[in-house]
């Protein structure tokens, strides 16, 4: 169950095809916020809390439980943007190797 949900009254799942969905996820949970292409207003906004994460593969555990139940995860978006945080890899730029 989200530990925040809004979800606007002028959104509508059947023009889930004219929406921009924004995902963000990092070890203390997901959140996701949908943007109406057309108007540009966000229209859904839903953050889900993870507990006992220790490991990537526990963040792709929660990640997947969430994508199996939420109901609006599953439509078809006009676009996807999805960014993941970990601490155990780090991109390092070669300039700081001097």
């Amino acid at each position: 169950m989200p530990e925040l949900n809004y979800i606007d009254r002028t959104f509508n799942k059947n023009n889930s095809a004219q929406y921009h969905l924004s995902i963000q996820t990092d070890r203390n949970g997901l959140a996701y916020c949908i943007r109406n292409a057309r108007q540009g207003d966000y229209v859904v906004f839903r953050k889900y809390r993870f507990d006992h994460v220790y490991m990537a593969s526990d963040l792709v555990r929660h990640v997947i439980a969430v994508l199996d139940k939420d109901d609006i995860m599953n439509l078809p978006f006009h676009a996807v943007r999805f960014m993941g945080y970990t601490q155990q890899s780090t991109l390092v730029p070669s300039s700081l190797f001097i």
